[in-house]
């Protein structure tokens, strides 16, 4: 090899090497610890100048606290919160958005994304994540995508990569800090819950969800990661404003803050997230008192309030949301559920309808706008509904346990039967759907098998209703109960 041909190839080696420390400095060891049950262990990766976390959900059980160290599992583990924007992912998608909570002043480098495309497939990958046996630094998996296509849960299936123990680890685009997803289950094992194989949940999946993630420049490789600007963003210029204007003084007087109102949206969503609904209404009002232009701030503000009962400010606040931004379909589902509430079916549905025209794949928005005509009696539309929706998802258990309800109330027992199995299987834990089985059963005149699933049902939850009135409606029916 020639001299200059060695130096050329010690600085690709070089370059390497910095970029696997870059993308190292944005990989996260989770620890996460239930009183009674396993420790559970993955990997997450930093996606946020904020300290926002991707990683998969099955690494994150129900019921768990969970802590993680950036880069490397021997350095101090902090706490790690489940944000807000994290109820905004399908639950049959394995991912899950957590956050670290920042110091004062303090930001994190991050990985932006690029979208899992054709070309994706003859790029150079490495996947990393913290395998339970290894050393303190995560290890690192090269290969190849043999698929650019996702499954009906955003996970591209291959065999490419030896990716199984990386749990909630990223993928990464060679000698860059872009990802294109998470190591996440491709396929479940019923009878455990946990991945039987794996795949790469694609980041462009779940950052619509999210709306905190950042596609990169040019999904190129690069050497340095993205850290977040110093200084603060100029204020936004957006025909949003407009919406605002009327409620300025005369001659102005509003000076608008998108860094301290996005700030304290943040704070709010943390504590909106940790079940303070006081706190996170107060630091909503100050975001929005810095920044009145964001459609999303009077959204989830008039969230908070609805939870607080305040059903006339909430709705004020979701209409001014609408108002600032008639394409905000969260706003949408907000004010349906306060339609809802209120007993308001047609007006729910008529925001349903503007939601689905926004969403048209959104099974979860149509399992929604199927409960509230169940609700309104239009049982053939809510069956449209959900067969809409287990086409997109047929992982839904929502959509499989409300469908079989309208079979239930349109008599077709056996069809209702199996989609209550079917919704069962995905959450064995729904003491509703135990209750709603039971219900069919003992309309069937089958009181055994009803009284098996009142009794499972109040396995669950000791004081459900209905479970409680139909075990004793069926233990009329028979001998000894």
């Amino acid at each position: 090899m020639k001299p200059n041909a060695i130096l050329t190839g010690l600085l690709v080696l070089a370059a390497s090497a910095l970029a696997a420390q870059a993308e190292n400095k944005l990989v996260v060891y989770i620890e996460c610890t239930h009183a009674t049950k396993p420790v559970s262990q993955g990997t997450g990766v930093v996606v946020s100048p904020e300290g926002h976390v991707l990683t998969a959900r099955h690494v994150v059980p129900e019921g768990y606290s969970c802590k993680g160290a950036l880069e490397s599992r021997t350095n101090p583990l902090r706490g790690l919160i489940r944000p807000v924007q994290d109820r905004n992912l399908d639950a049959a998608i394995d991912g899950k958005l957590l956050r670290f909570i920042p110091n004062e002043g303090e930001t994190f480098a991050f990985a932006s994304f690029c979208p899992i495309e054709a070309g994706t497939v003859s790029k150079d990958l490495v996947a990393k994540g913290f395998h339970r046996e290894s050393i303190a630094f995560p290890s690192a998996t090269a290969g190849v995508l043999s698929t650019h296509i996702p499954n009906d849960v955003g996970v591209v299936e291959t065999d490419a990569m030896t990716i199984s123990g990386k749990s909630g680890g990223p993928v990464f685009l060679k000698d860059t800090t872009s990802i294109i997803g998470v190591v996440a289950g491709a396929k479940f094992e019923p009878s455990t819950g946990q991945p039987a194989y794996f795949g790469v949940l694609s980041a462009d999946a779940v950052a619509f969800a999210y709306r905190i993630m950042q596609r990169g420049d040019s999904c190129e490789p690069e050497v340095e990661p993205k850290v977040a600007d110093a200084e603060a963003p100029a204020a936004k210029e957006t025909w949003a404003t407009t919406a605002v204007a009327a409620t300025l003084p005369p001659g102005g007087g509003l000076t608008i803050d998108a860094e301290k109102a996005e700030l304290f949206f943040h704070q709010a969503g943390d504590f909106f997230q940790a079940d303070e609904l006081m706190k996170a209404r107060e630091l909503y009002d100050l975001a929005i008192q810095h920044d009145p232009s964001e459609a999303e701030y009077y959204s989830e503000r008039g969230y908070t309030l609805l939870l607080l009962d305040e059903l006339k400010l909430a709705k004020a606040d979701l209409d001014q949301a609408i108002l600032l931004d008639p394409q905000y379909a969260d706003a949408y589902a907000n004010r349906s559920e306060l339609y809802e509430i209120e007993g308001q079916w047609d007006k729910a549905l008529e925001d349903y309808d503007i939601l689905l025209s926004l969403s048209p794949d959104d099974a979860q928005a149509l399992v929604w706008r199927a409960y509230a005509h169940i609700e309104a009696g239009n049982l053939e539309k809510s069956l449209d509904d959900l067969n809409s929706a287990i086409e997109i998802d047929v992982r839904a258990e929502d959509a499989h346990a409300y469908r079989g309800i309208v079979f239930a109330q349109l008599g077709d027992f056996e069809k209702a039967l199996s989609d209550f199995d079917t919704a069962i299987g995905l959450d064995p834990q729904n003491e509703e759907i135990f209750a709603d089985r039971g219900l069919t059963y003992l309309e069937m005149g089958n009181y055994q098998k009803a009284l098996d699933d009142f009794d499972m049902a109040l396995s669950i939850n000791g004081s459900h209703e209905l479970a409680l009135e139909g075990r004793k409606d069926t233990c009329s029916f028979l001998d000894s109960c």
